[in-house]
């Protein structure tokens, strides 16, 4: 039966571990609510019920769930799958799972991110589709990055405050932004590729510029620790 104080919430799995002998403990992410840690009892138990459910939750699934609990650890009573869900494999699952380290290394529990939820659910069908491509990615990348609070401004020189030239030239400057140079010095990229990247083009030079600059504004975030999806995806695919 379940409680009348319960709620019901879709949720994507972030990431999971053992707790005690029979349950399993979730950080998940939820349109309303943001990051929460949410306990599953009993669903590591070895009957055909509790099986059911264990296969429920997994990453990429969106969940319907149940819960209870105001404090740190809220406890799941009742969860299903929802009528649509994202099939990944191969490359594709790799970068899903390295979208999911970043949302649990990044984002603060209780905060609502609705935009966030809606980059994160429309990346999760791009990977699921044969069209996907690596600037889909980066346009949840930089997504995440605006949510945290260090988006990049594409549209302005940060020391001049003029607008990006197609005939200027520019570096990228971690949590500063692009900032005006001359053509031969080290990093320079044209304004031209920097305006295709505000529309969201990711093609050609703006490729390699895109990763540089994610990882550049991804490194401080993540205090000099590496992430291990990050590393298996490279390792493998790129």
């Amino acid at each position: 039966m379940i409680r009348s104080d319960t709620k019901d919430v879709v949720i994507y799995i972030l990431h999971t571990r053992k707790y005690r002998d029979t349950s399993l403990l979730a950080e998940v992410f939820s349109r309303e609510e943001g990051r929460f840690s949410l306990l599953f009892k009993g669903i590591r138990r070895e009957t055909k019920k509790s099986s059911r459910s264990a296969g429920q939750i997994q990453p990429f699934v969106p969940i319907i769930a149940s819960f209870y609990g105001r404090g740190d650890l809220r406890t799941a009573v009742y969860q299903e799958t929802a009528p649509f869900s994202y099939h990944l494999s191969g490359r594709e699952s790799f970068i899903g799972l390295y979208i999911n380290e970043l949302m649990y290394r990044l984002i603060g529990k209780y905060e609502p991110l609705p935009a966030l939820f809606d980059g994160y659910k429309k990346v999760l069908m791009e990977l699921g589709s044969p069209e996907f491509e690596l600037g889909m990615l980066r346009r949840f990348e930089f997504t995440l990055l605006m949510e945290l609070g260090f988006g990049v401004d594409f549209a302005f020189d940060a020391k001049t405050g003029l607008p990006i030239d197609n005939a200027g030239h520019y570096r990228f400057v971690p949590q500063s932004g692009f900032e005006s140079v001359y053509a031969t010095d080290q990093g320079a990229c044209s304004g031209g590729t920097i305006n295709r990247m505000a529309r969201g083009d990711f093609s050609g030079a703006g490729a390699g510029l895109a990763k540089r600059m994610i990882s550049e504004s991804l490194r401080p975030l993540l205090g000099g620790r590496p992430l291990k999806s990050r590393e298996l995806f490279t390792a493998s695919f790129e």
